[in-house]
């Protein structure tokens, strides 16, 4: 929602089918239903029509997604199709998506994810967040910027 409340026109917030429930609460509860949608995601599966078939994203935005490791390979893999949503021929020159993702510092567990992150062609910075990083550094918590290389 934060995109949204920011200016973004259209934006796609995902999760399990078993928690749509609240994300269409919070959209109903902001008065977001004319720019913001729910659709379930599953990184186990292959991307659903509603996302596959739509345009480019400019933005894609996770947090606290890296937890369990046996689902680093299928989130890098859900990045990677996310980010060539909508991307044809036509649009081989547009910019790839902005991909942000905040990890938490939790059993090595993030820097895991990055050596992951890595071997399916995402280049991984972390990214300052000024007039946060007291906060960030409290709760373990850092931002990434990925970028899309090669697979």
């Amino acid at each position: 929602l934060a995109l949204w409340t920011l200016g973004a026109r259209e934006v796609i917030l995902t999760d399990l089918e078993e928690n749509l429930h609240r994300l269409h609460a919070t959209i109903q509860l902001n008065g977001a239903a004319r720019a913001v949608q729910a659709v379930a995601l599953d990184w186990m599966q292959p991307l659903p029509p509603d996302i596959r078939g739509g345009a480019p994203f400019d933005v894609i935005l996770a947090a606290d997604c890296v937890f369990w490791r046996g689902l680093f390979e299928p989130l890098c893999a859900t990045l990677c199709a996310l980010a060539a949503v909508g991307r044809t021929d036509e649009l081989a020159d547009a910019p790839p998506p902005l991909v942000l993702l905040t990890v938490t510092a939790r059993l090595d567990r993030a820097e895991a994810f990055v050596a992951i992150a890595r071997q399916h062609g995402w280049v991984v910075e972390e990214v300052a967040v000024q007039g946060a990083a007291a906060m960030m550094a409290s709760t373990h918590t850092r931002l990434l910027r990925l970028t899309l290389v090669s697979k």
